[in-house]
């Protein structure tokens, strides 16, 4: 089955829905903010994330390890002028070139641009979107949909305060951080990536705090200070492989596999 191309297209079709992609426009931006992020970036972007993908799964025959840490990106030229990546005098004929992920700041396909670009508001980051993105299918956590839908307004805080800072106002709530005591943890630690996926240090000149505390499934207390803890994290927890198979059955059977005897 492996060897029918129809076998490949169902799985593309499916790492579609699984990236939250499907049927998804282009990221844009605000063009004041970021003047440089054009629709051909964008394109490139995404062109980039599934390249990589391919090769990982089809080329490689990587494990589910190998397409969850992404190892390696294939980029542009134009990609590596916007990200600061060194391209030296790499060429191919298609214009992608490989390079090793952590060259340019990734720990895992959630730091992809394109992944970080298509989570976010048109002029900053979104801990939110990252967050519920990163809880649900890298770390393949169950979360329940909100009772009450509380959207988000940059214009309802103080404009010198951080995303974090915003977001932690907005979501403090109990009947909130019932569910973003998850989310929020594990998208403040992508807060060094900018609205279109540039690293960065800084916000406005303030320091960037990715420390937090996260209670795994069992309830246990983990650390993390950055992508590269949680990549470890879900690298080390049998639920996001397991969250991912069931996802992939439910897609490919169009049911779920509890569905299913067990004798």
């Amino acid at each position: 089955m492996l060897q029918d191309p129809r076998s490949k297209a169902k799985f593309n079709d499916f790492l579609m829905h699984w990236l939250d992609l499907k049927g998804k426009e282009l990221p844009s931006f605000n063009t004041e903010a970021f003047p440089d992020f054009s629709p051909a970036l964008a394109l490139d972007l995404r062109r980039s994330l599934f390249r990589s993908i391919e090769r990982s799964v089809w080329q490689d025959r990587g494990i589910w390890q190998d397409f969850l840490s992404l190892p390696s990106v294939d980029i542009t030229e134009s990609i590596a002028q916007y990200y600061n990546i060194p391209f030296g005098q790499k060429t191919s004929a298609t214009g992608y070139v490989p390079i090793k992920s952590s060259s340019f700041g990734r720990q895992g396909i959630h730091t992809h641009p394109y992944l970080l670009a298509s989570h976010s508001y048109a002029e900053n980051s979104s801990p939110i979107h990252r967050g519920v993105f990163t809880s649900r299918k890298v770390l393949g956590r169950m979360l329940r949909p909100p009772k009450e839908a509380v959207s988000f307004s940059n214009a309802d805080f103080n404009p010198e305060w951080t995303m974090r800072e915003k977001v932690t106002n907005l979501t403090k709530p109990a009947n909130c951080m019932s569910c973003h005591d998850l989310i929020n943890s594990t998208g403040f630690v992508l807060e060094a990536f900018d609205a279109t996926g540039r690293v960065r240090s800084k916000i406005d000149g303030k320091s960037i705090d990715l420390k937090v505390n996260h209670l795994d499934e069992d309830g246990d207390e983990h650390k993390l200070n950055g992508p590269k803890d949680l990549l470890r994290l879900a690298l080390n927890s049998k639920r996001s492989a397991k969250s991912f198979v069931e996802d992939l059955f439910k897609h490919l059977a169009k049911q779920s596999p509890h569905s299913y005897s067990k004798s």
